[in-house]
């Protein structure tokens, strides 16, 4: 049987389908802008977790390599606390820090915090890091037939406590003999025995000594939370709390009974120190300051010292040398050299390496310099004027005295004396040490605060160490 036709038209049916249409299309834009305004929010919220804007935690420590290390490690973290974005940096002053560093013993950081006036949030202080400690030698050692070795308490007396204990039984009496024996001894002076084998962790190892670690002998960095003050806030200490526990080294082993025998030791051998012993024992040099090394690399320099040795390998490497002991006593280090320009484009005779604002403590300086090469002429008193300027302005700025210490093989140019005289200071002080057979600058050594004449390989270091205040 046929369909009969209503008379109605279809219309009606496809009008609805276009309205059905029409709010699926909604609902999806509708998604669309519920799905998007979830995730502006989202990114809102990210970017509002500084609220409080950001916080500085200065970090102090007695070992600043090692302080830098834990510092680049939390700062890539991008730290908040307390919706406070937090930096941490270095800071030379105990009284102005969150958080304490040290290498040391108990003894000697509760003195230094005791100076400074400062008080801890806890007796316990955790372990951020290990040092391997060993034997420094001028070759590869035998850690265990070698002979007695050499204790350089004065510089590590923790590393020379645990190595004791460790070689000798935990036998307090005699560890505590062993560092009263050798409280002033130090690495660099260690360094010029005829043969040496030094106790040592390996960033303390001299310049061209082999270091040989010492199986099962690690020196503890640790950390410590410090107490608000005037100048030291909550938000301060809550950070410094983060960077402690978020530096925390988790699978530290239980103590030795070596370990726990040093560790007695340590603590008589501090108490039976005076304040003015440790200030000795710990070798603080009264006259390091802040230094600018300004090292001549011209042709001349390059001159044979008579043992197959030229004066510009001897004094890099022994720049490399000082600049680390400089940096030890927690003074900055800059690097400069001279010569006449010899690539082209280059107009002035001096290149500003490494400026004092690195934050490496020598260590960048020490590097850098044995990269050096020779060549041209050494235009010596224009590059010394320029060295000079710079470390007046850094004096100023940082209100701490600078020493430029210039090592020459002579002066090509003839700059006004009497320009450098007077941009000398009680900030800025000049110390000349010139090298080899060339013709000496007496009017640029008469404008020094102190000069001295190297004629061998050998005399390099010391004369360096004597110059840099040591």
């Amino acid at each position: 049987m046929g369909r009969h036709s209503t008379g109605r038209s279809n219309f009606r049916l496809s009008l609805w389908i276009y309205v059905s249409l029409a709010l699926v299309l909604v609902a999806a834009v509708a998604t669309v802008l519920w799905l998007r305004a979830i995730s502006d929010t989202s990114e809102q919220v990210q970017a509002g977790e500084c609220l409080q804007g950001d916080l500085v935690l200065p970090v102090a420590s007695d070992d600043p390599l090692s302080a830098m290390k834990l510092i680049d490690a939390y700062n890539s973290s991008a730290p908040v606390v307390r919706d406070f974005c937090i930096k941490a940096q270095y800071t030379f002053d105990v009284d102005k820090a969150g958080v304490f560093v040290t290498a040391a013993s108990d003894g000697q950081v509760s003195k230094l915090l005791e100076e400074n006036k400062r008080t801890v949030t806890s007796v316990e202080w955790p372990t951020v890091l290990e040092k391997q400690v060993g034997v420094a030698a001028r070759s590869k050692v035998d850690v265990q037939s070698m002979p007695a070795p050499v204790y350089p308490v004065a510089d590590n007396a923790v590393a020379s406590a645990l190595v004791a204990a460790h070689s000798g039984g935990a036998d307090v009496a005699r560890i505590v003999s062993v560092l009263k024996d050798n409280a002033t001894v130090t690495v660099s002076d260690s360094a010029e025995q005829s043969q040496p084998m030094i106790i040592v962790t390996e960033d303390q190892k001299p310049l061209s000594f082999v270091f040989t670690p010492i199986p099962d002998v690690k020196q503890p960095v640790r950390a410590v939370v410090m107490n608000t003050t005037e100048g030291v806030s909550e938000d301060v200490v809550r950070a410094g709390s983060d960077f402690v526990s978020a530096s925390r080294v988790s699978d530290v082993p239980a103590l030795s009974v070596a370990a726990v025998a040093a560790n007695e030791a340590l603590h008589e051998f501090d108490s039976t120190l005076s304040h003015h012993d440790h200030d000795d024992a710990h070798h603080h040099p009264e006259g390091v300051e802040n230094t600018l090394f300004l090292l001549d690399t011209s042709e001349a320099m390059g001159a044979d010292t008579g043992n197959g040795v030229s004066f510009h390998s001897a004094f890099t490497q022994g720049i490399s040398q000082v600049a680390k002991e400089i940096g030890a006593q927690h003074k900055a280090v800059a690097l400069w050299n001279y010569s006449s320009p010899i690539n082209p484009g280059v107009v002035r005779g001096w290149r500003t390496n490494i400026n004092f604002d690195d934050g490496t403590f020598g260590q960048g300086a020490a590097s850098y310099v044995l990269g050096f090469g020779t060549g041209g002429r050494p235009l010596t008193r224009v590059s010394t004027q320029a060295a000079v300027e710079y470390a007046a302005t850094y004096a100023h700025e940082s209100k701490q005295p600078v020493r430029v210490i210039l090592v020459t093989s002579g002066t090509t140019d003839s700059s006004d004396i009497h320009v450098l005289r007077d941009k000398l200071s009680e900030a800025v002080d000049l110390h000349v040490i010139h090298v080899g057979p060339g013709q000496k600058d007496q009017e640029l050594a008469d404008v020094a605060h102190a000069s001295a004449a190297v004629n061998t390989a050998d005399e390099a270091v010391p004369a360096l160490r004597k110059a840099a205040g040591f």
